[in-house]
Parts: C-alpha cells; structure tokens; sequence
C-alpha cells in the first residue's frame, strides 16, 4: 500500500510523482506502456518555457526520464485494468497484481475517438487504419491520408510529411480548427495536400496501395494508410461502476484527482500538463499535513 497512486506517466503523472517525491510522500507511479502519454505524438513543442527554439518532444521526454532517474523513481509498468474505492481506501487491479492507495491521482489521458468505418472494413484492411502516429510502422515513407482538421491531423501532417511521406488531409467541412501557426506550415509543405467538404464513406482493398478510399465527392483515393485525427475522451475505461458514481464527491474531498488531459479536453498542452501535476502534489502533501497534525 502507498499513500498515492498515479496512474498514467505522461508529463502530468511523471510532474506528481517528481513533486511527491520532493515531500517524501509514498506512491505508486503506474504506465501501461511508454513513458510520455501524447507528447510521444507531438514533434517539436514550441510553447515550453526555457526553450526560445523550441524543443523536440523526444528530447523532452528524455530530459523527463533524466529527471525520474535523477530522483530514484521507478514507474511500474503495469496497466491498470480497474480502480475501485471501497469507502476508505483505492482498490488497483493490474496486469500484474493488486494494490492499494488512500488517494488516487488519475493522469490517464486521453483515447481517441472512434470513426465506425473502422468496424465495417475487414480485418485486413484495418491493418492499415489508425489513429496515431505510433501506429504506423516505424520509419513508414509512403501515402498517407488523414482525416481531421485539428491540432492533431496538422500536426500529423508535417510530421508525415517531414519523414518523406505524400500526405493528403481530408476534411470534411470548411472549418479549420488548427492553430494558425500550423495551417501555414501544411499549406506552405510541398508533400502535403489539403482538401475540404469531402468526406470518406467506405474503404475497400485498393490496386496499387492497400486502400481505396470512396469519397463524398464519387472520386476515390488510393494510399498505404489512414488515420483518423477526429477528436479524443477522456480515458476512464478502468473507473468501476462504484468509482463513476463518487467521482464527484471524491473529487470535492480530494481523495480522487483528475490532471493533465483527461481533465483538460482539448487543453493539451505539455506546460498545462506539468503545472497541474505540481499543484496536484502540493494540495496532497498540504492535505497529508493537516492530518498528521491532528
């Protein structure tokens, strides 16, 4: 048992547990896969203080483990398939074991969402659909067609589009919900090719790439992959039903916290990210306090 459980070590859970780690408060640190949650989507983050010019995301991210390792904290690599409260205490079952937690910090993200094409295509053509970077083979130089108009499928776009791909973003109105900063760079990238009002209506096995994609306007694209850049939900799948019902209670005696992304929406950024997981930690050594003064 520890007297806090972090589960998710993207910049928000990794910044808690540095700052427990300065108050000598017990934790657990819990990532089911890589450490970095969607900074390991990101290319260069511009917006960090410290950085005039900017900083690589996968650069960040090694400053980030130089730091854990700096402090002695060790994430368990473990994912948590359900989070309980029984009255008292968290309950975490993993995939490795169990344990518990007077307070649980939830730094868990978020997941994207779903498009329903992705159920109706056979399962050798969902091969070739995704929803982030990583889920393309590593070192991919091929087409690729992305759906969205956000940060994300822009995003996604110049990093494509820089590794040497051929890029086509559809989106399937005239609104631009990318940062400004990010329209002129994927208007200005001769490998990346912008079209509105079009939307995909079916994907079926293609002739000389993997998918052919059957558009709105009755023309039809080729390419080597989609991906689906059409908004992200909070990541609370391992909440019990219990949990979903006291969420807002437990979060009014801040015996549950939710920071970082899975609080924020469409608020992803690496520097809101870090500063919520340094308050979070200080309100729960603040509160740790009180008590052991009693």
């Amino acid at each position: 048992m520890a007297q806090v459980a972090i589960i998710g070590a993207g910049p928000a859970g990794l910044s808690t547990a540095l700052e427990l780690k300065r108050h000598r408060i017990s934790f657990y640190l819990f990532e089911k896969a890589s450490l970095g949650g969607l900074l390991k989507n990101a290319s260069l983050v511009e917006n960090y203080p410290g950085f005039p010019k900017g900083i690589l995301a996968k650069e960040l991210l090694s400053r980030f483990q130089e730091h854990l390792t700096k402090w002695q904290i060790t994430p368990r690599f473990e994912k948590v398939q359900l989070l309980d409260w029984n009255g008292e205490v968290f309950s975490l079952t993993t995939s490795c074991g169990q344990y518990t937690a007077d307070i649980a910090v939830v730094a868990s993200g978020t997941k994207p969402k779903k498009h329903p094409l992705e159920e109706q295509a056979s399962s050798e053509l969902r091969s070739y659909l995704g929803y982030e970077i990583k889920d393309l083979p590593t070192n991919f130089q091929g087409k690729v067609a992305i759906v969205g108009a956000g940060d994300a499928a822009f995003d996604y776009a110049l990093q494509l589009a820089q590794r040497g791909c051929s890029v086509i973003l559809l989106n399937r109105s005239q609104r631009i919900r990318a940062l400004p900063v990010l329209r002129e760079r994927v208007f200005t990238h001769p490998c990346i090719t912008y079209q509105s009002q079009v939307e995909v209506k079916a994907i079926r096995k293609g002739g000389e790439h993997p998918l052919c994609l059957e558009l709105s306007d009755k023309s039809q694209l080729e390419t080597d992959w989609l991906l689906f850049a059409i908004g992200r939900e909070p990541e609370k799948s391992f909440f019990s039903e219990k949990l979903c019902t006291e969420e807002a209670s437990l979060l009014s005696q801040k015996k549950l916290f939710l920071i970082g992304d899975v609080r924020q929406g469409r608020l992803r950024q690496t520097a809101i990210s870090v500063g919520q997981g340094i308050q979070c930690a200080m309100e729960i050594a603040s509160l740790l306090y009180k008590e052991e003064k009693q």
